[in-house]
């Protein structure tokens, strides 16, 4: 089954869950409160599907097939990473707390109260526009640092760090003239009114760059939580048992 319940704003709620009862109900409590939602009984249904627009995922552990794990590794390595909700029936502290070390946005027990997972979907959605909005900005900002040649991207490196023109022009080896017809020339390149925009733009590449090692920082504690912990992949060992609720 695959519910597809649109609205007028952006970002879908998918929820991935083999309890189609339990999936309904949520989707119709999000639905309730006028946010999109998509339901998926499985890792390949959901990858199967339309999910590259924006929005965030409800996802179970024990599912049919590839489990919530492999998934969740599986978006790791996705840039922007859609924010993760584990709404799952295994209760487990330490897998709890990895989850939440390696970016998931919240990590619930089923049963769940309805203000609760609310207030995390909202903060995951939230999360997600953030994400690509600034994908969005750090892709025009790389598009437009393409445009320089070396020897621009050097002084544009030496300006945004503070130096003046002639300590610029001593370590590069150019006369402090050439400096300037290169300042001025990546100036129009970037779109730049001032130094103090360039060094915004240098401080804006350097948190990019910040981001994808904590990013990658992530997925490390996942890995080794996981082998830690030994939460076994139904491919290790067969499908995963499910925890009971009520």
């Amino acid at each position: 089954m695959n519910t597809d319940m649109r609205f007028t704003q952006d970002g879908f709620v998918h929820i991935v869950d083999d309890d189609v009862s339990f999936a309904n109900s949520i989707a119709r409590m999000l639905w309730m409160t006028g946010i999109p939602v998509r339901c998926h009984e499985s890792v390949a249904q959901y990858l199967a599907g339309d999910v590259s627009g924006p929005g965030c995922l409800l996802l179970d552990i024990c599912l049919p097939g590839s489990s919530g794990f492999e998934l969740y590794e599986t978006l790791m390595s996705q840039h922007p990473r859609r924010p993760v909700i584990f709404l799952t029936g295994v209760d487990d502290v330490n897998l709890s707390v990895a989850a939440m070390r390696s970016g998931a946005v919240d990590f619930l027990l089923k049963p769940v109260e309805m203000p609760q997972l609310l207030a995390s979907v909202r903060r995951a959605l939230a999360i997600d526009l953030a994400q690509r909005i600034e994908q969005q900005r750090m892709a025009d900002a790389r598009s437009r640092l393409g445009m320089l040649s070396r020897i621009e991207i050097e002084v544009f490196r030496g300006v945004a760090r503070g130096q003046r023109g002639k300590q610029v022009a001593h370590d590069l080896r150019l006369s402090t003239r050439t400096i300037k017809f290169h300042r001025e020339r990546l100036m129009r390149k970037l779109q730049a009114s001032s130094v103090a925009d360039l060094v915004h733009l240098h401080r804006v590449l350097q948190q990019d760059e910040e981001a994808r090692r904590q990013r990658s920082s992530q997925k490390r504690t996942w890995h080794a939580s996981r082998l830690a912990h030994r939460w076994l992949l139904p491919s290790e060992s067969g499908s995963p048992k499910r925890a009971s609720w009520a």
